[in-house]
């Protein structure tokens, strides 16, 4: 998405109940779906922790409001790879990728 020392928008047109697709090569990274302090934290609880998809086309639906997402493989989440979509019902949606 972004690089840099700070968040960087980008706007895409999703909504709560629309299909979030994270493609990758099967194994080098995993999705786990995490609240707002597993995100900040990079730490997903056990609950999440069983959510953990590694497919490399995963697919999520989105709820109203935030959405977050990790991969949770040693510091791959703290390298960037997160992500925090907030969904709402006017079909624009603001993602926030660190790094």
């Amino acid at each position: 998405m972004g690089r840099g020392s700070g968040m960087m928008p980008v706007s895409r047109l999703l909504a709560a109940g629309d299909t979030l697709v994270f493609k990758y090569p099967p194994g080098q990274h995993n999705v786990v779906p995490v609240n707002g302090a597993g995100y900040s934290s990079c730490k997903a609880s056990a609950i999440s922790a069983s959510k953990a998809v590694s497919t490399g086309n995963d697919k999520f639906k989105l709820k109203m409001g935030a959405n977050y997402f990790i991969c949770s493989l040693p510091g791959h989440c703290h390298a960037g790879m997160k992500l925090q979509v907030n969904a709402n019902w006017s079909k624009y949606v603001s993602i926030w990728n660190e790094k």
